[in-house]
C-alpha cells in the first residue's frame, strides 16, 4: 500500500516487489484484503491527497 502511494512504480514492478510471481495474484489478493484493485487504491489516494495539497 504504501508503494502505490508514494511510488511511480507501475503495479507489476510493486507486484514482483512484494515477493509475488504473478501480477493477476497480486491484484486478486490486494482486492480480497481491500475490496479495491491496486489501480482503484493508487487512484483514491491520489484524489485525497490532490484535496489536501
Amino acid at each position: 500500500m504504501i508503494l502505490l502511494r508514494k511510488s511511480n512504480l507501475s503495479i507489476t514492478e510493486i507486484a514482483a516487489e512484494v515477493g509475488f510471481g504473478s501480477v493477476s495474484y497480486y491484484i486478486e489478493k490486494f482486492r480480497k484484503q481491500t475490496n479495491y484493485t491496486p489501480k482503484e487504491f493508487r487512484n483514491y489516494c491520489t484524489t485525497l491527497s490532490e484535496g489536501i495539497d
